[in-house]
């Protein structure tokens, strides 16, 4: 991707099954690598074994690599709304 990225005008994304348990790393990888968008789910509920978890994504986008996501009230709105996906 990163030798993609620059030669492109259009933004890319990555949308990651977790067959191997590697979404959530695939994804952080595909950003560090140029990647704008992320395809995933709430909790990782998807097709096969999963796709990429977006609670964990975001949260290691935000406090491990330093970069906004979601601003805090839509923070707080998803916090309010996870319990209804249980």
């Amino acid at each position: 991707m990163k030798h993609v990225t620059p030669q492109l005008s259009i933004p890319l994304g990555i949308h990651a099954h977790n067959d191997c348990a590697l979404a959530v790393a695939n994804s952080l990888s595909a950003v560090d690598a140029g990647a704008v968008l992320i395809q995933g789910t709430v909790n990782g509920y998807g097709e096969r074994c999963g796709n990429a978890d977006l609670i964990s994504v975001i949260a290691n986008l935000q406090l491990k690599m330093g970069k906004e996501c979601l601003p805090e009230p839509r923070l707080e709105a998803v916090n309010r709304a996870l319990p209804l996906c249980e």
